[in-house]
């Protein structure tokens, strides 16, 4: 049997598809991008009046320079996780997947 179920003896199981095929994988990165802004905004302005708001999860990799006569590239990045941040790319994935 082909389509959304697959033989599985009595049982039958779904399957889940993260990527929708009607959008680009590009709006899904846009959308995460908003998402987790718009997390981080909220993050920082309910803060004050709600205390576990201030926790977050980061890691990153430091600054690297690779110089060579004509220029100098430095390659690096640092992200900060708080639960504000994974609010908003939960609901921009779900904006993803309903629209």
């Amino acid at each position: 049997m082909s389509g959304a179920w697959a033989d599985d003896g009595d049982r039958p199981t779904a399957r889940i598809r993260i990527v929708s095929t009607r959008h680009p994988v590009a709006i899904l990165v846009l959308l995460l991008i908003v998402g987790a802004l718009l997390g981080s905004i909220l993050n920082e302005v309910l803060s004050p009046i709600l205390p576990v708001l201030r926790h977050s999860a980061g890691g990153g990799l430091s600054p690297s320079t690779l110089s060579l006569p004509p220029l100098s590239i430095t390659f690096g990045f640092d992200i900060r996780l708080s639960l504000g941040t994974a609010v908003g790319l939960v609901g921009a994935l779900i904006a993803y997947r309903r629209f």
